[in-house]
C-alpha cells in the first residue's frame, strides 16, 4: 500500500500542458513538499463534512502592475445553483494560495491565506505585491481539501521600459448564441494580457433559437446574476483564457441590462436600482478586480488606468454609470460624466503618451471588430478635439464591400491602402 504522506517523485510538468488544459489534471503528484501538499496530507485534512470540488469556476488573474497582480477564484461546488450560493454552506471558508516562478511549484515566492465569505459569494481576490516586473508566475489555491487548477499570470514591465506585448481582446459573449471557441484560440496564443471590453455575459432568459441552454430567468436579483456568471464560467474555453494571462475588464450594458444609462433603465422600472446593485456585486465577485472596484451600494469605481511599461497605457473607461440617457435625435451624448474626458485631455496636452495610447470606448472598429479599443499613435490636438465633444475619437471606417459582388476588389484596395 502506498504511503499517503509521501507523494513520491514529482512528475515532470509540461508548461504548455499547464497553459492549455493540463493544469486541472496534474493532481497532487506535482505538489512535492509544498505547504499545500503538507496541508492535504496532514492528519485530519479534509475530514468531516467535506464539500465537493469547490473550484468548478476555475482561476483567474487581473489588473497587473509592475510589482503585483490580482489572483481570483470563487468557491462553487454547484456553480449554477438557483439560489446563487454555488452550493456553498453559509460560513466563512479559509482559502490558501501559492505563487511560484515555475509551473511545478519548486520555486515558491509567496503564499498565504484568505477568507472566502458568503456575503461576497465565497469569492477570493488576492492582491499580490513585491513581485518582479515583467515576470511570469504560476499560482493555485486550496480549500476544503481540494486543489485548484494552476493559473499563469505575469506582471507589467517596469515603468519606462519597452518590450513587446501579445494582447488579445474580446467583448459581447452570449452563452446561448454560440460556443466560446475564440477564448481557446486566444489562450493558445499565450498572450501577455487579455482585455474584456464589455458584455461579458447577457441578462436575457433562454430563447428557442439558442444553441446552448441559458439557465434561469432574465437576471434581476443577486442570485440570478451569480447563477448566470457561474454558468458562463463553467465553459472550459473561457476558463482556459482566464487561466493563461491577466485580464483587464470593464462592463458595457448587458452585465446589468440592455441600454441602461446611469440610473435610467431601458424601460421604466421601479426596481432598477436594486437590479443595478445586485449586478454590480455579482460582477465584482466574479472578476479579478482590486478592492478599489468593490461596489458601494449602486456605485462601483470601475474606470482605471494601467501602464504596460512605456509601451502602452490602458484607459479602462466606464461609459455606463455616468452617461446621459439614450439620445434620440440629439447629437450631444455624455458618456463619461460632466468632467469625465478632462483627465484624458490633460494627459494628451502633457504629451504623456510617447508611443501608443489604448482606450476602451464604444465606437466600432470597422466592419470586422466589436466596439471597444482605440489606438492613437499621436496624442495631439485631434485627441483633444474629440474629447471636448464627449467622444473618444474615431477610427477610419473601412468601406463596405459592394453587396452586388463578392467584395474582393474592395478588399484588395483596402490592403493596398494599408500598405
Amino acid at each position: 500500500m502506498s504511503d499517503p504522506t509521501n507523494p513520491g517523485p514529482r512528475r515532470a510538468v509540461s508548461r504548455r500542458a499547464v497553459l492549455l488544459g493540463g493544469a486541472a489534471a496534474l493532481g497532487a503528484s506535482t505538489l512535492g513538499g509544498t505547504s499545500l501538499a503538507s496541508a492535504l496530507s496532514s492528519p485530519g485534512a479534509g475530514l468531516g463534512r467535506r464539500i465537493a470540488d469547490p473550484f468548478t469556476l476555475g482561476v483567474a488573474s487581473g489588473d497587473p502592475l509592475a510589482d503585483g497582480v490580482v489572483l481570483w477564484t470563487r468557491l462553487a461546488p454547484e456553480p449554477t445553483a438557483e439560489d446563487g450560493t454555488g452550493g456553498m454552506p453559509d460560513k466563512v471558508v479559509e482559502v490558501q494560495w501559492e505563487v511560484a516562478e515555475d509551473e511545478a511549484f519548486s520555486r515558491i515566492v509567496q503564499s498565504g491565506e484568505q477568507d472566502a465569505a458568503p456575503d461576497l459569494g465565497h469569492s477570493v481576490h488576492v492582491e499580490l505585491e513585491g513581485l518582479k516586473p515583467g515576470a511570469e508566475y504560476f499560482y493555485r489555491f486550496r480549500a476544503e481539501g481540494s486543489i485548484s487548477p494552476v493559473g499563469r499570470t505575469r506582471t507589467a514591465p517596469a515603468p519606462g521600459t519597452m518590450g513587446e506585448l501579445t494582447m488579445c481582446f474580446a467583448s459581447c459573449a452570449h452563452f446561448g448564441e454560440g460556443y466560446f471557441t475564440a477564448y481557446r484560440r486566444m489562450a493558445e496564443d499565450e498572450p501577455g494580457l487579455i482585455l474584456h471590453l464589455g458584455d461579458y455575459q447577457y441578462e436575457y432568459a433562454a430563447k428557442d433559437s439558442d444553441v446552448r441552454k441559458v439557465l434561469g430567468p432574465e437576471t434581476r436579483t443577486l442570485a440570478n446574476y451569480r447563477q448566470r456568471h457561474g454558468q458562463y464560467k463553467t465553459d472550459p474555453d473561457l476558463q482556459l483564457a482566464h487561466s493563461v494571462a491577466p485580464w483587464l475588464v470593464v462592463w458595457d450594458d448587458h452585465e446589468i441590462e440592455n441600454n441602461w444609462a446611469d440610473e435610467t433603465p431601458e424601460k421604466p422600472d421601479d426596481g432598477f436600482l436594486d437590479r443595478r446593485k445586485a449586478a454590480m456585486q455579482a460582477y465584482y465577485e466574479n472578476m479579478p478586480l482590486r478592492s478599489g472596484s468593490k461596489p458601494n451600494g449602486i456605485d462601483t469605481q470601475l474606470y482605471r488606468r494601467y501602464q504596460w511599461g512605456a509601451l502602452a497605457n490602458f484607459h479602462m473607461l466606464d461609459t455606463r454609470q455616468y452617461r446621459s440617457d439614450q439620445a434620440r435625435r440629439r447629437r450631444a451624448v455624455r458618456l463619461l460624466g460632466p468632467r469625465g474626458p478632462e483627465p484624458l485631455a490633460d494627459r494628451c496636452r502633457a504629451g504623456e503618451v510617447a508611443h501608443r495610447r489604448v482606450q476602451r470606448h464604444q465606437r466600432p472598429l470597422g466592419r470586422a471588430g466589436p466596439a471597444g479599443l482605440l489606438l492613437q499613435d499621436r496624442p495631439d490636438a485631434r485627441c483633444r478635439k474629440g474629447l471636448q465633444h464627449g467622444r473618444l475619437g474615431r477610427l477610419r471606417r473601412q468601406p463596405r464591400p459592394d453587396r452586388r459582388g463578392d467584395g474582393r476588389e474592395q478588399g484588395a484596395q483596402r490592403r493596398r491602402a494599408d500598405r
